[in-house]
């Protein structure tokens, strides 16, 4: 489950990368401005943060089977 958990977080990573390189605008980083299509990293990081929650709900109910009253929130 962890394994899953770091491929997603590196593929999307990898994919800001993408974006980043792709835009007229400084390196992304900490304490830097966000690209003109990011969001600010507060929200960025908050929503990320929740899709993944959200990604591990979906593998254990749907994959794995784990009834809905065992997954923890």
């Amino acid at each position: 489950m962890k394994i899953v958990l770091v491929l997603i977080i590196a593929s999307i990573l990898v994919a800001c990368s993408d974006v980043a390189s792709g835009c007229d605008c400084k390196e992304c980083g900490p304490g830097g401005n966000p690209c003109e299509h990011c969001e600010i990293r507060q929200y960025l990081c908050t929503n990320l943060l929740n899709q993944l929650k959200e990604f591990k709900k979906k593998i254990q109910k749907c994959a794995c089977g784990i009834p809905d009253w065992m997954i923890q929130n």
